[in-house]
């Protein structure tokens, strides 16, 4: 990750992305993909604002937060991997609101406080 530097995030190593499916001029981000990134991290509320995500893969990391609020503006994630991560009890109170996703993975999710 160390090229994630500067405006054009369509360059940063681990993120993808495709025309947008409603504006076909401007790219957007559809793929996040940190499995073992080794990350010790939380993740930002901001993540939510990426309303074209379809796939995000953060497996084998060290994430430690909940899932954002916002990520229920993520109408075209369809595939969600969380696996082996640390996050606190109520990790899973947004992720059970995705509906619409078609892929959820959680095995080896460690909750810090036990999952609710």
């Amino acid at each position: 990750m160390r090229n994630w530097v500067g405006p054009n995030v369509c360059n940063y190593t681990y993120i993808f992305y495709a025309l947008a499916p409603d504006n076909l001029k401007i790219h957007t981000i559809v793929r996040i993909d940190l499995h073992h990134s080794n990350i010790v991290k939380y993740l930002l509320e901001e993540l939510g604002l990426l309303t074209d995500l379809a796939l995000f893969h953060i497996n084998t990391n060290y994430f430690c937060s909940t899932v954002p609020h916002k990520f229920d503006h993520l109408k075209l994630l369809f595939k969600l991997d969380l696996n082996n991560n640390i996050f606190p009890k109520k990790f899973l109170n947004v992720v059970l609101q995705l509906l619409q996703l078609k892929f959820l993975t959680l095995s080896g999710v460690l909750a810090s406080h036990g999952v609710q």
